[in-house]
């Protein structure tokens, strides 16, 4: 991971490494978010919140360029 502790990095920081080919930190950023994101998914579909969760994790990974920390955090973006 680059040069930090992956404790210390914010998720936006995760985000940006991501964006330049940190493939650990996407690991990790799924790590940090997915069980608040299961959470809440299974609240909305109950029976499909699984697939919902790997769905969000794909479309995040192929929509990176997207994600912009003037409008909003990391989590808010992923939740």
């Amino acid at each position: 991971m680059p040069e930090h502790d992956a404790g210390l990095l914010t998720g936006e920081a995760f985000f940006h490494n991501i964006t330049h080919g940190c493939e650990e930190c996407f690991d990790q950023l799924f790590l940090r978010f997915f069980q608040a994101l299961l959470s809440m998914t299974t609240k909305i579909v109950r029976s499909e919140a699984q697939d919902l969760v790997q769905e969000v994790f794909l479309a995040i990974d192929e929509q990176r360029e997207r994600f912009d920390s003037a409008k909003g955090s990391i989590r808010t973006w992923v939740l």
